[in-house]
């Protein structure tokens, strides 16, 4: 049975890991039950028709409404709590379901990088090539997200309109996602770096 440093890295890794998402889902679900009883304003655009330069009010399905020209706010109430957590994917809402479904995934992934681990060698051959997989793995998830949301736009919100209204969701190629790239290539020489004193040191002993 494993004790001392790397047990206890792992048992804080759970314990401040674990409220932290937690926290987040519950944050998540309250923005979504607040769309399912108030509604949501989702940037639209009209399919097949201009609606005029000026100001526009166009009544829709569902009692919703339809403001500005060939592009603008669609106002929508959701059917169900379904339906309101897939919008708020493209609603342009800081947190949404598909961000969580990554951190849970980069938090596994972390937790199985770190489960070779022992107290006589914290860094080993294992670990330098997961912490490898583990950089990749955050920028294919961040595309994922973004592959999610623009399919989400152009499919699902014109299923629920009944083909009146899609949403031009795009990739934010300056996303946090994408500008944190770099820095973990670096970062990726630190567990090698490690491994090698590490093993110097066993060396000189």
């Amino acid at each position: 049975m494993k004790t001392g440093i790397a047990k206890n890295l792992k048992k804080r890794f759970i314990l401040n890991t674990v409220p932290y998402v937690v926290i987040l889902l519950v944050v998540v679900v309250f923005e979504a039950c607040n769309g399912l009883s108030n509604g949501l304003t989702i940037k639209a655009a009209a399919i097949g028709k201009h609606l005029g330069n000026k100001y526009t009010d166009v009544k829709t399905v569902n009692s919703g409404h339809f403001i500005s020209g060939i592009e603008g706010d669609l106002y929508w109430k959701p059917q169900n709590f379904g339906e309101s957590l897939l919008l708020g994917t493209i609603n342009n809402t800081d947190l949404d379901l598909l961000d969580i479904i990554a951190l849970v995934l980069v938090g596994g992934m972390m937790f199985y990088m770190f489960s070779s681990s022992s107290d006589s060698a914290i860094f080993n051959k294992k670990l330098t090539n997961r912490f490898g997989w583990f950089v990749i793995a955050i920028a294919v998830l961040g595309m994922f997200a973004d592959v999610a949301r623009v399919e989400i736009g152009r499919h699902y919100l014109p299923y629920i309109t009944q083909g009146q209204f899609t949403s031009h969701v795009t990739f934010k190629v300056f996303s946090f996602t994408y500008l944190i790239y770099p820095l973990l290539m670096f970062l990726k020489l630190i567990p090698k770096k490690g491994l090698e004193l590490q093993e110097q040191q066993e060396f000189t002993i």
